[in-house]
């Protein structure tokens, strides 16, 4: 499974069917590969953020939650529960997790720390319209815009 992006130091990672991430730069050298918990079936659906500078990678699991992986080192630099995270997006220094029959989740990107929490139990769109758009819901049958990353409505 390969997704493609437009940072200066990492241009794709690469994840196989046991949880190698291969980070590989614009000139299509290797400058990466570690384990991670990175499921093909599961972040292939759900995306796997990486920071701008190409530094760090942000991956959701079913089973063991949110988990931040230094790219330049190799190694995991936090782990936040619970599990059953669905998409993530990185905005600025934060990442706005859906949590499939919880809700809506925000956290420091750099410590994992829980900053916000919108208790939605049932989300059949999470979707970012653009870098300051959030569209989510239902919520009491509504749809929600938000504004990102501070998860106002509109």
């Amino acid at each position: 499974m390969k997704i493609h992006y437009q940072q200066e130091n990492v241009r794709t990672i690469e994840y196989d069917v046991d949880g190698y991430l291969t980070g590989i730069d614009p000139q299509g050298e290797t400058v990466a590969k570690f384990k991670t918990v990175a499921s093909v079936a599961y972040n292939a659906q759900y995306g796997t953020p990486i920071t701008k500078d190409g530094q760090f990678v942000f991956i959701g699991t079913w089973e063991r939650g949110l988990f931040c992986y230094s790219i330049k080192d190799q190694r995991l630099i936090w782990k936040q529960g619970p599990g059953r995270v669905r998409h993530i997006i990185l905005v600025d220094s934060s990442l706005i997790v859906e949590m499939a029959g919880r809700g809506i989740y925000k956290r420091d990107a750099t410590k994992g720390e829980l900053l916000q929490v919108l208790k939605m139990p049932s989300i059949d769109r999470f979707t970012q319209l653009n870098e300051s758009e959030l569209l989510a819901g239902p919520l009491r049958g509504k749809y929600i815009h938000y504004h990102l990353p501070t998860l106002q409505p509109k």
